[in-house]
């Protein structure tokens, strides 16, 4: 079953976000024509748009992943609908972003912001709804070959732009915002051609209040809880604005988030996959399919902790091959802290996505906004004192808070079936994350034999869990 579910997350990975996953592979080619500025405009810029893109959908992404499951036979006119309603909200979404990204960026990139702007917000006008709900119907009718078709097409926009536009014509922070703009458009291009003329799901322009703000009593909550993401992800570099901290320091601090933006990456498409068996299974209403969703958490938790802790490890050693720019050497620490905090996200599902599946989305703000309000606080007291250090340690205790807090919060404990033993994952997160940082430096040798050891252990534990699951089915 996970054997699956990380096959078809390598599809997916490919069409979530290509633009962070390519960056890697280009990086030894782009790196040395770029500098810590750069990555700081990107950085803050990026932060800004996170301020306001949980609300570009206003939540409704939830109504429609579940009106495919809930009601089978009508669900293309729902989409349609929704469709509609998202498309007439993304052109007072696209002003409102695009004059928070003037009024942010236009002291810092003067001669660039008119450019910058238009590159940020026409995509969300123009092409984002359909992209999103392309994938999704591709996603759920578990067909990977479209998304990998279209993932390819952009991914290949964005590298070629990159090196065209950084490399030769040495445009710096532009060109990731052009070949960005550019990606997106081949993405809804190819989708607005499955979806318009061969499906036809084509958006209705009509609001039909009554029931819309029926929809928004239940989908708004989601947005609380994507809004978390911002807080917990980017809200920091708004932050260290405010307090005035250098731009090369936190483009420094925007590089070693480099490999922690893919793994999360990693992490959401393996959600991808994995949450439509989940709801599968919850569905089912019995004690074996509540245990194998168990079982598939612990899977996906021992998978993370494991990629993460092997790469955490071997980062300076990364860091030293792809980034060919002294300017980028003291990043890695900063990306230890970073990437091993996103290895809790599996722990997060296992307590909340069955609330999804019964829409008591409400519950979850414990959680979300409980860690957002975690990051946002420490970050108020740690950036003033430790700089950008403070930020990746307010991260990583943001991040375990919001993996294992439901756990313990009573309204989100109710619907959990199986015990899931969250103070066990806890330690040793945190176990691996100090031993992944006390290692950094460690020579090759000693590196390699515990990596092994690593490796095998998670392996051992990994066979053993198969072997249950087997055992349920």
């Amino acid at each position: 079953m996970f054997r699956k579910v990380f096959s078809h997350s390598l599809l997916f990975i490919l069409a979530n976000q290509a633009s962070a996953i390519a960056s890697i592979f280009v990086l030894p080619i782009l790196t040395p024509f770029l500098t810590r500025f750069d990555y700081g405009v990107l950085g803050v810029t990026m932060a800004y748009v996170g301020a306001l893109v949980a609300f570009k959908e206003l939540g409704l992404m939830l109504i429609i992943v579940n009106s495919y499951f809930k009601q089978p036979t009508r669900f293309k006119f729902i989409w349609r609908w929704l469709h509609g309603v998202i498309s007439m909200w993304a052109v007072l979404f696209a002003l409102l972003l695009g004059g928070v990204v003037w009024l942010a960026m236009k002291n810092q990139i003067p001669q660039t912001i008119l450019i910058v702007t238009l590159l940020v917000a026409l995509p969300y006008l123009l092409f984002n709804t359909t992209s999103s709900i392309g994938f999704r119907y591709f996603q759920l009718r578990k067909k990977p070959l479209p998304i990998v078709t279209v993932a390819l097409l952009s991914t290949t926009t964005i590298v070629t732009i990159n090196i065209y536009t950084i490399a030769h014509l040495k445009m710096g922070y532009l060109g990731w915002f052009i070949s960005t703009a550019a990606a997106n458009c081949v993405s809804f291009l190819f989708y607005g051609y499955h979806l318009y003329i061969k499906d036809n799901i084509r958006p209705i322009l009509k609001l039909r209040w009554r029931k819309l703000k029926r929809l928004l009593r239940v989908s708004l909550f989601t947005v609380a809880g994507s809004y978390t993401t911002y807080l917990v992800d980017t809200s920091d570099r708004v932050l260290m604005t405010f307090f005035r901290i250098d731009l090369q320091e936190i483009g420094l601090y925007n590089v070693g988030y480099t490999f922690g933006n893919s793994f999360s990456v990693l992490q959401n498409s393996i959600g991808y996959v994995l949450g439509p068996m989940l709801l599968e299974r919850f569905a089912k209403k019995s004690a074996a399919a509540e245990t194998q969703v168990k079982i598939l958490i612990y899977q996906w938790q021992l998978f993370s902790l494991t990629v993460a802790f092997v790469l955490s490890l071997w980062l300076k050693e990364l860091y030293t091959l792809l980034f060919r720019n002294a300017e980028f050497d003291q990043a890695y620490p900063l990306g230890i802290i970073i990437l091993m905090s996103y290895s809790t996200i599996p722990m997060m599902v296992g307590a909340v996505q069955k609330l999804y599946f019964l829409e008591k989305t409400g519950r979850i703000l414990w959680i979300t906004l409980g860690a957002g309000g975690v990051n946002v606080l420490l970050n108020l007291i740690f950036l003033p004192l430790w700089g950008v250090q403070g930020a990746a340690i307010t991260t990583l205790i943001a991040l375990l808070y919001m993996g294992f807090a439901g756990y313990f919060i009573k309204s989100i404990k109710a619907e959990i079936v199986e015990k899931y033993r969250p103070l066990r994952w806890l330690l040793l997160t945190v176990v691996l994350t100090l031993l992944a940082y006390g290692a950094r430096d460690f020579v090759v040798v000693s590196k390699s034999i515990l990596t092994l050891i690593i490796v095998a252990v998670a392996l051992a534990a990994f066979s053993k869990l198969k072997k249950m699951f087997s055992a349920v089915e």
